[in-house]
């Protein structure tokens, strides 16, 4: 998935492109946004398709967990990976592989999403075993699903309003 994110970082090449065009920044970084769903969702589609045949969930809520907690980290991650990439753009590069995944942005976002997927799946994990039921699991997942939700919101609301011309 990081790949994908990674896959529409502004560089050298093009950034004179994207700061000349008569298109809104937003308008660019919608467009990056929907790349990657583009990118991302048919695996996530099909994976899901295949979890709820092959699965016997016990309750609603699992369902609910099991379709839209990928969903939110797909979103948090689109969202994060452009945000860092904006703000740390990789303008010197030699070829197209140093550019895209060998930067400091793309360290750094694959730090950020595996801290997330820590801290929101080890006290799951350690909840399902001590308490031996998954209803409690299931809704700390949900909670962290909105508090997930709500830093992909307001990280996508700081990256529409990103101006292109701050980077140099």
């Amino acid at each position: 998935m990081i790949n994908k994110i990674e896959r529409s970082k502004i560089c050298k090449k093009n950034l004179w492109i994207l700061k000349t065009i008569p298109v809104k920044e937003k308008t660019i970084y919608d467009a990056k946004i929907i790349a990657n769903y583009i990118f991302a969702l048919p695996a996530y589609i099909v994976s899901i398709l295949v979890l709820l045949i092959t699965s016997r969930f016990s309750n609603v809520l699992d369902y609910i967990v099991v379709i839209l907690l990928p969903l939110v980290g797909l979103s948090f991650s689109v969202i994060i990976g452009l945000k860092t990439n904006l703000y740390n753009p990789n303008l010197n590069w030699n070829n197209e592989v140093e550019a895209v995944k060998r930067s400091k942005s793309v360290a750094f976002l694959m730090f950020k999403v595996m801290l997330v997927l820590a801290l929101v799946s080890i006290p799951s994990v350690i909840l399902s075993i001590v308490l031996e039921t998954s209803l409690y699991s299931d809704i700390f997942l949900l909670v962290a699903m909105i508090v997930i939700g709500l830093i992909t919101f307001f990280g996508y609301k700081k990256v529409a309003n990103y101006k292109l011309n701050s980077i140099e």
